[in-house]
């Protein structure tokens, strides 16, 4: 049996038995594949806990930052992140400023099919808490595939506030 097919069955299965449970509420899109946050197609930069057995990552620094390819014309992340900015590029796009709504966290869509990149950048400093991301949505036929950008070597620049760009969305008062 191909495994394409196997997983759409099987999806099929859970939503029969959502539906019979009155959950279908909780089931996956139809049109979406989930794909974890620890998967090593995701470049993490900065002070991350990628907790590998819990399948999440968490962060509660500033200017943390990832980095994924992704196919498809949709991309979404399970994203907790409830005192806290975030900002979003899509292939390079200007950023777009965002609050994380936990799962379903729209980052882009309608996208021409082909592949493209995301960024998603921590704009929060520390003490507003710890984000969870958990993955990924794309749509069914889509995946995440590896950065292009890997480097072995890498400099992460540690400071203070202004180093994270603190205030960088504020305005000040009487100006």
């Amino acid at each position: 049996m191909n495994p394409m097919n196997f997983h759409r069955r099987s999806r099929l299965l859970v939503r029969a038995a959502a539906l019979s449970l009155g959950l279908l509420c909780l089931a996956p899109a139809a049109d979406a594949a989930f794909i974890p946050a620890t998967s090593p197609a995701i470049s993490y930069y900065g002070r991350w806990d990628v907790q590998r057995t819990k399948e999440l990552c968490r962060a509660g620094q500033g200017s943390v930052y990832l980095r994924a390819r992704f196919t498809g014309t949709r991309l979404a992340a399970d994203l907790t992140s409830p005192n806290e900015w975030w900002r979003v590029s899509i292939d390079g796009s200007p950023w777009k400023r965002l609050r994380p709504q936990g799962p379903g966290t729209v980052l882009a869509e309608n996208l021409a099919p082909g592949t493209h990149s995301v960024t998603l950048v921590r704009s929060t400093e520390a003490r507003s808490g710890i984000s969870t991301l958990r993955g990924f949505t794309v749509d069914d036929d889509a995946a995440i595939l590896p950065t292009e950008e890997h480097h072995p070597r890498a400099i992460e620049f540690v400071g203070d506030s202004i180093a994270a760009g603190a205030k960088n969305d504020g305005v000040e008062e009487g100006r």
